[in-house]
């Protein structure tokens, strides 16, 4: 089954009608989007290093009658994606350039910066309010349950958090790279659990700090 780089992209700008306008293409019989929107392949040197097939597999099968697509308004503004789609598409795609009255455009990317300001804001005060139970979590599930940990035993008003999942797959993916480093260099996983644990929390009980396993087991410190 062939995968193509897409004939089309849109490239810009944000808060410009990039969505309405993808939404638009993807009701045209003749025209395959990619799965996800925003796929930011070319403004990322790292998406580029284990090369193209990735975001290839991001778009439907060839079909000779259909032309494929993506939309990542960051595109523009990027100072890497000109150069790399100039080198993986070339002339043979199409780039869509979508410009606003400048000050409404600014405007509305501050209001939507400034909504994920506040989320993030939220988020965090969440974390350090349940990071005893968080820590409790991780530490009983082990190093290669973390995030089903958190999954299971979270308290249900970080779970229901819109961030919330994705802050729990990024805990698994942080400790499986922690013990698979560990084993290489002859430790164990466990240990290297108690390392990120470490790392991420600090244990204070009037003024003193109290071990780690103490705090596992029942210690009367407070994690934050």
């Amino acid at each position: 089954t062939w995968r193509c780089f897409p004939s089309l992209v849109i490239v810009g700008a944000q808060k410009s009608g990039s969505t309405a306008l993808a939404v638009h293409l993807t009701r045209h019989p003749n025209i395959a989007f990619s799965r996800d929107k925003e796929l930011h392949f070319f403004d990322k040197n790292e998406s580029l290093c284990p090369g193209p097939l990735g975001y290839l597999l991001k778009f439907p099968a060839r079909d000779e009658l259909k032309a494929t697509a993506e939309a990542t308004p960051f595109y523009i503004a990027s100072t890497e994606a000109c150069t790399h789609m100039a080198a993986q598409l070339g002339r043979r795609a199409t780039y869509v350039l979508i410009v606003r009255e400048p000050v409404a455009r600014a405007y509305s990317e501050y209001q939507m910066k400034h909504r994920r300001v506040q989320g993030q804001d939220g988020f965090e005060k969440a974390l350090q309010a349940h990071a005893g139970a968080i820590l409790r979590c991780v530490a009983e599930a082990g190093p290669r349950n973390a995030t089903r940990g958190l999954r299971a035993c979270a308290p249900s008003e970080l779970q229901a958090l819109a961030k919330f999942p994705q802050f729990a797959v990024s805990v698994g993916v942080q400790i499986a790279r922690k013990a698979k480093a560990a084993k290489q260099a002859g430790g164990d996983d466990r240990s290297a659990l108690y390392e990120w644990l470490k790392a991420c929390f600090w244990v204070a009980d009037e003024g003193t700090k109290e071990p780690l396993a103490d705090l596992i087991g029942g210690g009367r410190g407070a994690a934050r």
